[in-house]
């Protein structure tokens, strides 16, 4: 009789252990770190690859891009190459200087009147900052003459544009033709514009005839500035020209 109870009491509890791990009644254990209502993770081949979800909401900002980098006004003298590296440029001590804050108005007409060098007529209404600085041995005496300018703009498109508007490609139709200043007679030279610089010579005529005396112009146009140099002098100068520009060039940022 004993046995017969104990088996009993053992088969009642083996009942009331399976119906409390039913689906209706019973209740089972949480895996660590889970919740009540977190999904089975998925640990498939396609689950193993991607990428981790999230719920942060993306990452958005108003901050307007950064300024282009021009020549402001108090830098524009800064381009200009002094006295003493222009001197050693030359060969020569060049002690006189004269600077200027206006571009000097054209005393040549006509449609080469440009190539004067770079005067009012040649700047427009656009401009901003002019630095002007004429060197030479002294102020009576001299056998360079070296003027260089600087001109700033608004911006490089407004600088750009009146490199083409002030010197367009037609004036390589001045080539060969004749201009008076005042009392001084010139013939035009060969006229180059690539785009960003324009390249001329005038030489001096005395009576008629072609003297020594010869001027060498190269403008340029970077950033926001238009800028360059003449150099007057007897023989040739055109490398001399360029290594002036090419130094004004180097202190102004692209």
């Amino acid at each position: 009789m004993r046995h017969v109870l104990a088996v009993g009491w053992l088969g009642l509890a083996a009942m009331l252990a399976v119906s409390c791990g039913t689906e209706t009644g019973g209740i089972k254990p949480i895996p660590v770190g889970a919740t009540e209502t977190s999904a089975p993770a998925d640990h498939g081949q396609d689950g193993a690859i991607a990428s981790p979800k999230s719920s942060a909401p993306p990452v958005t900002t108003s901050l307007e891009p950064p300024a282009p980098v021009i020549v402001t006004p108090d830098k524009a003298e800064s381009i200009i190459i002094s006295a003493d590296d222009v001197g050693r440029l030359v060969g020569s001590p060049l002690t006189y200087e004269f600077k200027s804050t206006r571009p000097s108005d054209a005393s040549a007409t006509g449609k080469c009147q440009a190539l004067t060098g770079l005067r009012s007529e040649s700047l427009g209404d656009e401009w901003t900052t002019y630095r002007g600085s004429r060197l030479q041995e002294t102020q009576d005496r001299y056998d360079h003459i070296v003027w260089q300018a600087v001109v700033l703009f608004p911006d490089a498109k407004a600088a750009a544009n009146q490199l083409q508007t002030a010197y367009p490609p037609s004036l390589a139709s001045c080539a060969d033709s004749r201009q008076t200043e005042g009392d001084i007679e010139w013939r035009i030279g060969q006229f180059s514009n690539d785009g960003t610089s324009v390249k001329w010579v005038r030489q001096e005529l005395k009576d008629g005839k072609p003297a020594g005396w010869r001027c060498f112009y190269d403008y340029r146009v970077k950033n926001n500035a238009l800028f360059g140099s003449l150099l007057c002098q007897n023989g040739n100068g055109t490398p001399i020209v360029t290594a002036i520009v090419d130094r004004m060039a180097e202190w102004i940022p692209a």
